[in-house]
């Protein structure tokens, strides 16, 4: 059972999804303050009520309207999100998060190098530019991040999976270079620039003044490979997979999808931050990454075998 000092819970143990006290702590200096002066009546539910409830919806998945009753309502719930993202409250907590933990861990506060990838989710029908994806075969959408060299989230945006990689590419590099001017440098995979266009990399370094740099995989070496500075953001995408409710594939908007996916960060650098295990998670990640390593040299093992008993082999298989 959890002992935190939550005395905003109506009864009954707190969710794997609650925020400790050491979390509490930190993210209760960044919110904002109610200003006593303009007036209103006394708030029922407090902040740390208001995060709990949110950080429930996003790790279950559940429905507004399914939240447990010893939470705050889900109207008062939604309506303190939708407040916050309009304000801009959860990009100042995210940005100031992130130079915390880039600082404990020996870094300049703002970023000079990031990393830029995509990936295709399935989504539930309805909902805004969902589209098909002909190269990943997902119908939903497509989400466009860019990360720093330690994997924290700086820019996101959400389309339709059918937008190419290169044309999300400009849309969140033109963010990056509004918000982040330090950056001069960019990594990408080989779907950012080919031998059938390659504007994206001369329209970088003409109207943005930032390098993008190709990193390709070697055409010799087959299954999952490590590449450098490649593998920051594929581990940054990974991360948010422990949410159930999955930013990018949330709501019926983009607008909501995109901001689920700040919520998610902010819960996972609070972590960070109020642990001081920066580097104990760079070795977890690396080994994670050696793991998947060594599943995909046996599967490659596997292949002949499986081809003589006549099974079919598709990556999605593995």
């Amino acid at each position: 059972m959890c002992q935190c000092e939550n005395s905003e819970a109506v009864s009954g143990p707190c969710y794997p999804s609650s925020l400790t006290d050491e979390m509490w702590e930190i993210i209760q200096l960044l919110l904002p303050v109610r200003d006593l002066r303009r007036g209103g009546g006394v708030r029922k539910y407090g902040d740390r009520l208001v995060l709990d409830s949110l950080f429930y919806v996003l790790r279950s998945g559940c429905q507004w309207r399914m939240l447990p009753r010893d939470l705050m309502p889900w109207d008062a719930a939604h309506r303190w999100f939708t407040k916050w993202r309009r304000d801009g409250t959860w990009d100042r907590v995210h940005d100031e998060l992130r130079r915390q933990v880039r600082i404990g861990a020996g870094r300049d506060p703002e970023p000079s190098a990031a990393v830029i990838d995509a990936q295709s989710i399935k989504t539930s029908e309805g909902g805004e530019a969902r589209g098909f994806d002909a190269g990943k075969r997902t119908t939903g959408r497509k989400r466009h991040v860019i990360v720093d060299t330690m994997g924290l989230l700086l820019v996101v945006a959400v389309t339709s999976a059918s937008v190419q990689d290169r044309a999300g590419g400009r849309t969140v590099l033109a963010r990056l270079a509004k918000g982040f001017r330090t950056v001069s440098l960019v990594w990408a995979d080989d779907g950012y620039a080919n031998s059938v266009d390659s504007t994206l990399l001369s329209w970088a370094r003409d109207a943005l003044n930032i390098v993008v740099e190709i990193v390709k995989r070697t055409d010799d070496v087959k299954g999952f490979k490590v590449l450098p500075r490649r593998w920051v953001v594929e581990r940054s995408l990974c991360a948010t997979r422990r949410s159930v409710c999955i930013p990018g594939s949330a709501g019926r908007n983009l607008e909501g999808g995109s901001w689920a996916r700040w919520l998610t960060w902010i819960r996972k650098v609070k972590g960070t931050t109020a642990c001081q295990k920066t580097s104990d998670r760079a070795q977890l990640s690396e080994t994670v990454c050696w793991v998947a390593r060594a599943i995909w040299r046996r599967l490659d093992c596997l292949k002949p075998n499986l081809q003589k008993m006549q099974v079919p082999i598709r990556r999605k298989d593995y």
